[in-house]
């Protein structure tokens, strides 16, 4: 039985709380509402550019959901006994103007992300108290720099350590590090995690034809890890011998 890719898309659009309308009026989006509609009722093949265009949305929704989870993993840390008043509390933004008032985003697509990845954390038990009268805490420092437009991984707040900026990767650990430690794009990070490639030592043992065959990756993004692996003295295609003379040196 073969995958349906269009099921697929009008899956992603639904989860992120976006209607035909609202996904064709996003910038990137080349298709009005009509296509679209054709699209998702098969009545014609979805454009590769529609299917991008899905696809950096849901980079979007997936990185703000990495971020308010990371944020609110040290928000817990830090109040690991809160009185109920203390507990966590944020904003769902029911109305756009809300929305727009306390962050200074206008943009709708953002504020559907933003209700679609705050109710996802409601069902998953994440957060349990809403209020729209409510601040998003300052400490929600990666949430903040989402919507002020931060799509990179340009600020990582370790919510173990705690530490700010970007970790050091050192010798020791480097093979066991995830690979959104090498701070590269959303695009490239979200397409190797979603083909289970995880960690930077399950990254080097691939060849650059394994990095191209994954699922909208193409020479740009070959590109890009190369030149993050070469960075760090890595590459590709390393063997157990090249990962043993590595932590020789």
């Amino acid at each position: 039985m073969q995958n349906d890719k269009v099921l697929l898309l009008i899956a992603q659009r639904r989860a992120m709380g976006l209607n035909m309308t609202e996904f064709a009026d996003l910038p990137n989006v080349e298709q009005d509402k009509r296509v679209i509609a054709d699209y998702e009722s098969r009545r014609r093949k979805p454009a590769d550019s529609y299917d991008m265009s899905v696809f950096m949305v849901a980079s979007h929704y997936n990185l703000l959901l990495e971020q308010l989870n990371r944020d609110i993993a040290r928000f817990n840390l830090s109040n690991p006994r809160p009185a109920a008043e203390d507990r966590l509390l944020l904003p769902f933004f029911e109305y756009l103007s809300d929305f727009t008032f306390a962050t200074s985003n206008t943009s709708v697509t953002y504020w559907r992300i933003w209700q679609a990845a705050v109710g996802h954390l409601v069902l998953a038990g994440k957060i349990t108290r809403l209020n729209d009268e409510a601040p998003i805490p300052a400490s929600f420092i990666n949430t903040l720099f989402w919507l002020k437009g931060g799509y990179e991984h340009d600020l990582v707040i370790d919510e173990i350590e705690g530490g700010a900026g970007s970790q050091t990767l050192d010798k020791d650990d480097i093979f066991t590090r995830l690979v959104k430690d090498l701070e590269m794009t959303v695009r490239t990070t979200n397409c190797l995690l979603a083909a289970g490639v995880k960690t930077i030592g399950e990254l080097v043992s691939l060849d650059p034809i394994e990095v191209i065959g994954i699922n909208q990756l193409g020479k740009g993004s070959l590109k890009e890890i190369e030149s993050r692996l070469s960075d760090l003295g890595l590459s590709l295609s390393m063997t157990e011998g090249d990962i043993k003379h590595f932590r020789s040196q």
